[in-house]
């Protein structure tokens, strides 16, 4: 026998209060799937022979069926059910959308009202359900009862969020729940389960500790916040007292690596020569620079600039500072030198709003050059054209080259050595070396340019020298596949050219390699304005250098922080009574060893600065060790290198890590034992 029902359609969706609730006799058909919802009708067809079959009216073969044990009638209680009943299980079968279950799949039916007539036929039954298939399927079943049932609808059966940074928290979305049965739905607590779970948060619960009833409304907003690159799921759930116990709606979100402290190494490019053009550098100047669309770098998006600063043939002894453009000029030194000298610095410079850097001049004329090598992202406006930058990574310093070892013999102008290196597990992923280049002993004045060795070499200087000086610099290069010899793959490298016309001798050091961001082992970089930590004239930070002595510096809080790593500064030895050299490293628990490399090699009364990329210790502290005669001492940040503030580590995780790696959860990594000799090559 099949009866037709009444009133509403087969779906019901949130919406504005109803005017009235169904009333008795209810039919009424529920299918609830692993908490979500998926059929809810009051517009069925009913079968009735010993049991009941309800079916939403144009819904297929969507059904529930029900059925008595076998030569029984049902009667109130809880049954145990199998999808066909024998003598002590009832027979419970649920379809949604073709979808059934096996012939073993077991449930349970409580009948809360049942009818028969005085014929012994069906003539009415309040059932509840569960059919443990497919994550649990659980609802209601009324035909001609007068027990009202619970029912909600949700606005939602999923959130979605588009591609959002990790660690940054997205805008919170809402599920609004409308009561849509006769009797009220109580709400508790609601919950987000799932492996991903960590990457979502409830913002609010309207719903919890509410009694909903028909047409009353409340809502649950979440918030996603990933915790990790890739696609991430979850389910929150709303706890309730209906037979299904819950309403589960699917949560999905995707979290991406930001652009923001990483580095992007561009082909050396010269974008200032004032012997070509303007005219040298009068005193007290103050010249601003365009840097941001130039040489490779983005128009926007752009934090901080590194470029290699050169002064050429000055007129008196002097300094140029280098700092973004917009703010008052910083008591700080970039490129320190005397009159007559050719030389340069590397500087890393943040960049002003409108993207330029200003240059102070401050004594005579000179002739200046800006050789910009890369730069930092300020945000993840750089991601959609050049992708995600590099992560920069301390190594201990070790020296690659020292061609008074390799080469028995200084390096010929004219000539390139080309300088392999491979860090196991991270040669691949390795785009630029942070490296300290000394000329030694020359025998004129000449030039490095230092580049990854592809393509023609750029018409840039690296390190400037005088005859017969040590003069080291610091350089950012980028890597190549090692050539020219394809066969020492997995090796990557950088080439050295000596320009024409003088022999040297070659040492370069690595302090630091950067590697693809997208391995999140690294280090961001965060742009400060310059500033200058330590005077010894004035006896900020320490006291005046002493022959064979180790001096502690401390980075105050204003600069350095808890996930601060490495600062990146401009050092420069003033006035040294007799030519030394100067080697900064980490002050580490356990006083490791001095690195036989040096960072600053001034000649007896000379003033000269040099950038570093300097690891710090616990309390934000490195050593300067100074080898003989005396010197002052200063040293000015323009930057700090920063644990990602995604993936922070709790104070506690951070101070054990610290006692036992200069870096923070990472191992520093070694040097290949495989890493090719150098080779010595004409240009």
């Amino acid at each position: 026998m099949v009866i037709a029902g009444v009133s509403a359609g087969m779906l019901l969706t949130a919406g504005p209060a109803l005017a009235a609730p169904p009333a008795a006799p209810y039919n009424f058909l529920s299918i609830d799937e692993a908490g979500r919802n998926v059929v809810t009708s009051r517009n069925n067809e009913t079968t009735v022979s010993n049991g009941v079959s309800v079916q939403p009216v144009n819904g297929g073969i969507t059904h529930v069926s029900v059925t008595p044990p076998s030569g029984q009638k049902f009667y109130v209680g809880t049954y145990e059910t199998l999808h066909d009943s024998d003598a002590t299980r009832a027979g419970l079968d649920v379809v949604q959308h073709e979808w059934g279950c096996g012939p073993a799949t077991a449930g349970t039916l409580n009948i809360r009202e049942v009818k028969y007539d005085t014929e012994g036929r069906l003539s009415a039954i309040a059932a509840s359900y569960f059919y443990d298939c497919r994550g649990g399927m659980a609802g209601e079943v009324r035909w001609n009862s007068t027990v009202g049932y619970q029912a909600t609808s949700t606005s939602v059966s999923d959130l979605t969020w588009g591609s959002t940074e990790i660690g940054q928290v997205s805008p919170s979305k809402r599920i609004t729940v409308t009561g849509q049965g006769p009797q009220p739905t109580h709400f508790g607590a609601s919950a987000v389960t799932g492996a991903q779970e960590p990457s979502f948060r409830i913002t609010a619960d309207d719903c919890k500790g509410r009694d909903l009833g028909y047409g009353e409304t409340c809502f649950v907003e979440v918030a996603f916040k990933p915790k990790a690159k890739g696609p991430a799921d979850a389910t929150v759930e709303l706890t309730n007292d209906t037979q299904a116990g819950r309403i589960a709606v699917s949560l999905q979100g995707e979290g991406f690596v930001p652009a923001k402290g990483t580095y992007y190494p561009v082909n050396p490019t010269r974008i200032l020569d004032t012997r070509n053009g303007g005219g040298a550098y009068g005193p007290y100047s103050v010249h601003n620079l365009q840097v941001t669309g130039q040489a490779g770098l983005p128009a926007s998006g752009v934090s901080a600039v590194v470029a290699n600063l050169t002064v050429v043939d000055p007129s008196a002894p002097s300094y140029i500072t280098a700092y973004p453009k917009g703010i008052a000029r910083p008591l700080v030194s970039s490129l320190n030198f005397a009159a007559g000298w050719t030389g340069a610095n590397s500087v890393t410079v943040p960049v002003g709003a409108d993207g330029q850097i200003s240059l102070y001049q401050h004594e005579g004329q000179a002739h200046v050059l800006v050789d910009v090598v890369g730069y930092y992202a300020a945000s993840n406006e750089v991601l959609a054209t050049k992708g995600l930058g590099s992560e920069y990574f301390p190594v201990k310093v070790e020296r690659l080259l020292d061609s008074r070892d390799d080469f028995k013999r200084p390096v010929p102008g004219g000539y390139q050595v080309a300088i392999p290196v491979a860090y196991t597990g991270l040669t691949e992923n390795i785009t630029a070396l942070a490296l300290s280049i000394t000329a030694v002993d020359p025998t004129g004045p000449g030039y490095f340019t230092a580049w990854s060795g592809d393509g023609p070499r750029p018409q840039t200087s690296t390190l400037n020298f005088a005859p017969y000086r040590t003069v080291p610099n610091m350089a950012i290069v980028p890597t190549s596949k090692c050539m020219p010899r394809p066969s020492c793959s997995p090796n990557t490298s950088v080439t050295v050219y000596n320009h024409y016309g003088s022999d040297t001798h070659m040492i370069v050091d690595i302090v630091g390699i950067y590697v693809n961001g997208a391995l999140e082992r690294g280090l961001r970089f965060n742009p400060v304005q310059p500033v200058r930590i330590t005077d010894t004239r004035d006896g900020l930070g320490a006291g005046q250098l002493e022959p064979q002595s180790t001096t502690v510096i401390q980075a105050p809080p204003s600069v350095a922080g808890d996930d601060t790593i490495a600062l990146s500064a401009n050092v420069t030895a003033v006035s040294s009574t007799e030519s030394t050299f100067l080697t900064l490293w980490p002050a580490l628990n356990g006083n490791p060893p001095r690195p036989t490399a040096s960072n600053l090699n001034p000649a007896a009364g000379q003033t000269v600065a040099v950038a570093t990329i300097t690891e710090i210790g616990p309390g934000n502290r490195f050593n300067v060790y100074h080898h003989v005669g005396r010197s002052h001492l200063l040293v000015d940040v323009n930057g700090t290198f920063e644990i990602p503030w995604y993936k922070a580590l709790a104070a506690d995780d951070r101070a054990g890590l610290r006692s036992l790696s200069p870096v923070p959860g990472r191992v520093s990594p070694a040097l290949s034992a495989d890493r090719l000799p150098p080779t010595l090559a004409a240009s």
